[in-house]
C-alpha cells in the first residue's frame, strides 16, 4: 500500500515496481523510490521502448510537447501542493500560460481539482513528473530566477492573508494559506538555496505566524528560529524584520511555558523598536511583557506595562493592538487576587466592543474567553457558560485547533460546576486530544482534572473509552459529540 501511494498510482509506474518484487523485498524498494527513475525501468523485449522505464515513458509524452509548453511544464516545477492558473501567470514567463496550461493538461501532465468551498480550479503535478520537470528547470540558466520569482509572489500573498487576520476575512484568508502551506515551504527552501537571506527570514516570519494562527504552535517554531539564526549576523540591514522575528520567537515561548526566554527575547525586540522609534512594535513588545509577567503572576508589572503599551496607542487604525492590551489587562485583573473585578468587566467590555466593531472573530474568542473565567471565578456558572460557547463558535468558525482546545477546556470546568455528570467528561476528552494533537505544554494540566472529574463523578472506567473516541473522530463531529447534554 506504501509503494500504491508513493508511486501515486501511475499504471506505468506500478507494472515496472512489480517486476521488481523478484529482485527486492517491497521494503527495500519503498526505501529506494527516491531514486524512481533508476528503479522503474525493465529490459523486456515484449515490451515497448517507451514503456521500458518510467523516465521513458515521460520522454516519450514530453517529446511531443511545443518548446513553449517544455519551458512552462519546467517552469512549473517550482510549485509544491498545487496552484491556479493565476499563480501561474504571477511567476512563469510564457506566452500564453493559460493556454500552455491547458495543453499539459490535456497530455496528463497535470491534474486538475476544483475547491468545494471556493469552487477554484487548482492543477497539481504528479510527483515523478515533477521530479522530471525541476531536473529539466536546473539544465536551464532560469532556474534561480524562476524560484525567486516564486518565493517573492508567495510572501507577498502570504503577507496580503495575515493582514486579514482579525477582520471579517480571516476564515478565508486562513484557508488559502493552509492550501499553501507546501508553497510557502518551497519558497522559503529557494530563497535559502540562492542565499536570499531577508527574503529567507521574511517567509520563515510568515510561515510562523500562519502556523501560529492555526493553533500549532510547535510547528510556527522552526521557521521563525531559523530565520532570527539566518538574519541575526546581518540583523543592522533590517532592524525591523529582526525585531518583529524576536517578537514572534517570544509569543511562542510564552505559548510553550519558557518564560525566561520569552522575557529575554520581548526585552530584547522593545530596545530594538525603541532604538528604531517604532511606536506600534514598542507597545506590541510592552504588551507580550504584559502578558509574561502577568502569566508569572507579577501583577503589578503587568498592569504597568500594560499602561504604557495603551498610552503609545492612539490612532484607530491601531485599534485591533488597544483590543489585544484592553483584552489581556481585563484578564490581569481578573487573576490578581487584589485586582479590581470591575475594572476586569469594564476592559474586558471594552476590548469586546472594539472586536465587534473590526468583525475580529478570534479577538471576540479571546475576550469572551476571559469574560467567561470572570464569571466563574465569581460563582456565575450559568453566563460563563455562556460566554465559553459563544468563543467557542468563533474559534470552530476560524479552525483555531488551540482556542478550541482551550476553549473546550473552559466549558468543561463550567459545566463540572453545573453538576453535569458526563458533558465535562467529554469536553475534556476533546480538549486533551487536540492539546496532544498540537503539543501544549499545559495538555498535563487538562489530563489531571479529567482524571479528577472522573474520579468525583466515579466515571473512572470510562476516561480511556473516552479518550480512544476522541482520538477517532474529524474535529466538527468531535465538538457536537463533546458538547451534547
Amino acid at each position: 500500500m506504501s509503494i500504491c501511494r508513493r508511486l501515486e498510482g501511475v499504471p506505468l509506474a506500478l507494472e515496472l515496481a512489480a517486476s521488481r518484487i523478484s529482485m527486492m523485498a517491497p521494503r527495500q524498494m519503498l526505501q529506494r523510490l527516491n531514486e524512481r527513475f533508476k528503479l522503474l525501468q525493465t529490459r523486456a523485449p515484449d515490451l515497448p521502448e517507451r514503456q521500458r522505464a518510467l523516465r521513458a515513458a515521460i520522454d516519450w509524452s514530453y517529446d511531443i510537447l511545443t518548446e513553449e509548453d517544455k519551458s512552462l511544464f519546467a517552469q512549473l516545477s517550482v510549485f509544491a501542493g498545487g496552484f491556479t492558473v493565476e499563480d501561474a501567470e504571477a511567476v512563469c514567463e510564457t506566452f500564453d500560460v493559460l493556454e500552455g496550461i491547458a495543453e499539459l493538461r490535456r497530455h496528463s501532465f497535470l491534474r486538475s481539482e476544483t475547491e468545494s468551498d471556493t469552487q477554484q480550479t487548482r492543477f497539481v503535478m504528479l510527483n515523478s513528473l515533477r521530479e522530471y520537470a525541476q531536473e529539466k528547470l536546473a539544465a536551464t540558466d532560469s532556474a534561480a530566477s524562476t524560484s525567486l520569482r516564486h518565493a517573492r509572489y508567495f510572501l507577498e500573498y502570504a503577507r496580503q492573508r495575515l493582514e486579514q487576520l482579525r477582520t471579517p476575512e480571516e476564515a478565508e484568508a486562513l484557508r488559502d494559506l493552509k492550501m499553501n502551506a507546501d508553497n510557502l515551504r518551497a519558497a522559503m527552501e529557494a530563497a535559502h538555496r540562492e542565499g536570499e537571506t531577508e527574503l529567507f527570514a521574511e517567509l520563515g516570519l510568515m510561515r510562523s505566524r500562519m502556523f501560529w494562527r492555526l493553533g500549532f504552535s510547535q510547528e510556527a517554531t522552526q521557521p521563525v528560529q531559523a530565520a532570527q539564526e539566518a538574519m541575526q549576523p546581518i540583523q543592522e540591514n533590517n532592524l525591523s524584520l529582526y525585531g518583529e522575528l524576536l517578537w514572534q520567537r517570544a509569543a511562542l515561548y510564552r505559548d510553550q511555558q519558557e518564560m525566561t526566554n520569552a522575557e529575554t527575547l520581548s526585552n530584547e525586540a522593545l530596545q530594538l523598536f525603541t532604538h528604531i522609534g517604532n511606536r506600534l512594535w514598542q507597545a506590541r513588545a510592552e504588551g507580550m511583557l504584559g502578558i509574561i509577567a502577568r502569566d508569572m503572576k507579577l501583577y503589578a508589572s503587568a498592569r504597568a506595562y500594560f499602561e504604557q503599551a495603551r498610552n503609545r496607542l492612539q490612532s484607530p487604525q491601531e485599534d485591533t493592538d488597544i483590543a489585544n492590551i484592553y483584552t489581556n489587562w481585563g484578564s490581569m485583573e481578573a487573576m490578581d487576587p487584589d485586582g479590581s473585578l470591575q475594572e476586569a468587566r469594564q476592559f474586558l467590555h471594552e476590548a469586546m466592543l472594539r472586536r465587534r466593531n473590526q468583525g475580529d472573530r478570534r479577538g471576540l474568542a479571546e475576550t469572551l474567553n476571559d469574560l467567561g473565567s470572570v464569571a466563574f471565578h465569581q460563582g456565575d456558572w450559568q453566563q460563563a457558560w455562556r460566554c465559553y460557547a459563544e468563543a467557542l463558535e468563533n474559534e470552530q468558525a476560524l479552525g483555531n485547533t488551540f482556542g478550541i482546545a482551550s476553549t473546550l477546556f473552559n466549558l468543561a470546568e463550567a459545566a463540572h460546576k453545573r453538576g453535569e455528570p458526563m458533558r465535562p467528561l467529554r469536553l475534556l476528552a476533546a480538549s486533551q486530544f487536540l492539546m496532544e494533537t498540537v503539543k501544549l505544554p499545559v495538555v498535563r494540566q487538562v489530563s489531571d482534572f479529567f482524571n479528577d472529574v472522573a474520579q468525583s463523578v466515579n466515571k473512572v472506567p470510562e476516561v480511556e473509552a473516552l479518550r480512544l473516541i476522541a482520538a477517532s473522530q474529524p474535529i466538527d463531529a468531535l465538538i457536537t459529540w463533546a458538547m451534547k447534554v
